[in-house]
């Protein structure tokens, strides 16, 4: 009976890296984007932001973040329009690959020997105005590709939040652009 036991415990770990394992490779269409320093007389603003998300990822967080992190603005919000000094649109569409869900669930049934690989295909389109008129529209379009596989397992650590990375990295590139095109700190 004990042994038994262990043989359980042994395939329900297994299962459990078979579901979890993988790597995933940014695209790499996007530069790595550091958001450069304010000028030092350069005015702070109000900025209104609303987002909306195609496919299976809402990354309304992850932009308010990326824009609370930057030192272009003193208050962001979704609420009050009018009052704003800058107004930002952006829109996040995500393309899986196609029949992903099958091939997962072969690789699952094989308790990961069988590999399985898909890409996730982001695209984000920001229309931005400000109070002078000035208007923009930046689309930005990136990509990760994602293996899993038993082997990688010794990986994950350093793989797992890719995607996120990814979707922030093509924020920063937008909220970058519009600081070079003068939206940010003139009003």
């Amino acid at each position: 009976m004990k042994h038994l036991f262990r043989g359980s415990r042994l395939v329900v770990l297994v299962m459990m890296l078979s579901i979890m394992t993988g790597c995933a490779i940014p695209g790499g269409k996007v530069p790595r984007t550091k958001l450069a320093a304010p000028a030092e007389d350069q005015t702070k603003q109000t900025l209104f932001y609303s987002i909306y998300s195609w496919g299976s990822v809402l990354s309304k967080e992850e932009l308010l973040e990326e824009l609370r992190n930057s030192p272009y603005f003193k208050n962001i919000t979704n609420e009050n329009r009018d009052e704003a000094d800058i107004e930002l649109y952006v829109t996040l569409s995500v393309k899986p690959s196609p029949n992903a869900d099958t091939a997962l669930s072969i690789s699952t049934l094989t308790f990961g020997m069988i590999p399985v690989w898909e890409s996730q295909y982001y695209k984000v389109t920001a229309r931005v105005k400000n109070k002078k008129g000035l208007e923009n529209e930046y689309t930005v379009n990136d990509s990760t590709f994602i293996v899993a596989w038993l082997p990688l397992v010794v990986f994950l650590p350093f793989t797992y939040d890719t995607d996120e990375n990814v979707r922030r990295n093509m924020y920063r590139n937008i909220i970058q652009q519009m600081y070079e095109d003068g939206f940010i700190g003139e009003t």
